[in-house]
């Protein structure tokens, strides 16, 4: 239990500022396999990498990060201010990237679990599916994950096959072929 001078801190906080939370989703490829090794082997493997950092403070619109890009300034406010939350769906991934690529890569602040929230933890809490699409349909909202893009996703993240002249055991995945470094080739709309 808080001692009352406690309470009455956090009472004033409340009062004088509402809570932030800084949404975030980050795309990621990698030659382990996710499945297989888990959260923490997947994001410490040298091979993995971000492709993009979809992020959204409360209700505003979603913006994108890359790599190459500064580290947006929600970032930096939301590890510095006592009253931001960072918040993910399976926060434990995002957590884990930021610790082992985001932060020594890109020099990413890496949130205290005390700062972070999961939406996959609280849909479980109350008896709904752990996965945000059949969430989202259990749920009858409005707004989905896209099919499409989700299958873009996958084939973007997950190592190519290695090529008939290629020996499976021998291939890092770092030979380019067709645009790809050991990957699927990235496609988009434009170069269709």
């Amino acid at each position: 239990m808080l001692a009352p001078s406690q309470q009455q801190d956090i009472a004033s906080v409340a009062d004088t500022q509402r809570v932030r939370v800084l949404h975030r989703d980050y795309e990621t490829r990698s030659r382990a396999i996710l499945k297989s090794v888990g959260t923490h082997k997947y994001a410490a493997d040298r091979s993995t990498q971000v492709l993009c950092c979809a992020f959204a403070v409360d209700d505003e619109p979603v913006q994108l990060w890359t790599p190459g890009d500064p580290i947006p300034a929600a970032f930096i406010e939301a590890v510095t201010s006592p009253t931001w939350v960072v918040c993910a769906h399976g926060a434990h991934f995002e957590d884990a990237i930021e610790r082992h690529v985001l932060h020594p890569r890109f020099g990413w602040p890496a949130f205290p679990v005390d700062k972070q929230r999961c939406t996959q933890a609280m849909a479980l809490a109350v008896g709904l599916p752990a996965q945000l699409s059949t969430a989202a349909i259990a749920l009858e909202l409005s707004n989905r994950k896209d099919v499409a893009g989700e299958r873009l996703m996958h084939q973007t993240s997950k190592p190519r096959r290695p090529h008939k002249d290629e020996d499976p055991a021998a291939s890092t995945g770092s030979k380019i072929r067709n645009g790809s470094i050991g990957y699927m080739p990235i496609v988009s709309k434009m170069s269709k």
